[in-house]
């Protein structure tokens, strides 16, 4: 899928490794999906390079500084919730009376809430 950026995305169910022929992607979706290596000399890299990532306690300080996109998405829509709410709050408070900060809860969206995200 081009997305006019000069990258190629590729995107691929891994859950549903089963349902491909014996080879090279279904094992690479099965290690995807289930983290198992079977007989697959791909997964078994990966795996390896995986472990030995883990074991490397700067690239995983590193690792642990990036977003995934929805990990970025929710941390900017909890900002510009804050954001929003401290403005509103600024317009109707009184000037001379005692300040009250706003809060605003983050929370995980229920099971109704993201299938009507996904409409």
């Amino acid at each position: 899928m081009g997305l006019g950026h000069g990258f190629s995305w590729v995107v691929l169910n891994a859950s549903a490794w089963r349902a491909l022929p014996e080879g090279g992607l279904r094992g690479l979706l099965r290690y995807v999906a289930t983290e198992e290596v079977g007989d697959d000399k791909l997964a078994a890299d990966l795996a390896a390079a995986v472990e030995a990532a883990n074991e490397d306690a700067a690239w995983r300080e590193e690792a642990l500084t990036m977003l995934t996109i929805e990990e970025d998405m929710r941390a900017q829509a909890r900002f510009m919730m804050k954001e929003s709410a401290k403005r509103a709050w600024q317009r109707v408070s009184p000037r001379d009376g005692p300040r009250v900060e706003p809060r605003v809860e983050s929370r995980e969206p229920t099971s109704s809430e993201r299938s009507w995200s996904s409409l």
